[in-house]
């Protein structure tokens, strides 16, 4: 069995050699085959039909659309401050959020405050606003791309915002005549 393996593999490294010209085989005293391209002594020339040649066929690529993924955020949300907390006398406070996944090269972070932009979208998950009105405040984060079309918005969180109020002093009384 191993013999013909051996024969096999020969034939093999022999088949490249076919268009070359022609083929001697010989068998040494122990029955080992050696085939080769330039006759010896004890050599059998080996006739060899002509082999089949086939034309090789230019490759045509196949290019298949590639469809673009839509690309969505999962999740986005305001993080702080907590929904209906409250500041007393004071109206500094930083607004800041989460997204998953992370923040596209060519997407920005709008913080709003009852629907009005807080300042000019941005890279930044956090915004610090300084001085904000008594009242209450609805801040949303949202995604928008370079058209400024929203991507994501979070839940509104609303902030409460109570300050002292010190009425101005009375006007003073009229002149008496």
């Amino acid at each position: 069995m191993k013999q013909h393996f051996v024969h096999i593999a020969c034939l093999l490294r022999v088949s490249g050699w076919l268009s070359a010209g022609e083929i001697y085989k010989k068998v040494d005293k122990e029955g080992n085959i050696t085939f080769s391209d330039q006759p010896q002594k004890e050599a059998e020339k080996i006739e060899v039909e002509p082999v089949n040649i086939l034309e090789r066929q230019p490759l045509t690529p196949v290019i298949t659309p590639v469809e673009e993924v839509a690309f969505e955020y999962s999740s986005i949300a305001i993080t702080s401050p907590e929904n209906d907390e409250t500041l007393r006398n004071t109206g500094d406070i930083t607004v800041s959020g989460t997204l998953s996944p992370s923040l596209r090269g060519d997407h920005r972070i709008e913080f709003l405050d009852n629907g009005v932009a807080l300042q000019p979208a941005s890279k930044s998950l956090g915004i610090s606003l300084q001085n904000l009105d008594r009242g209450t405040h609805s801040f949303v984060m949202q995604v928008i791309d370079d058209d400024g079309k929203v991507l994501i918005s979070s839940q509104p969180v609303n902030l409460h915002v109570h300050r002292n109020f010190i009425p101005p002093p009375p006007p003073p009384p009229p002149p008496t005549p």
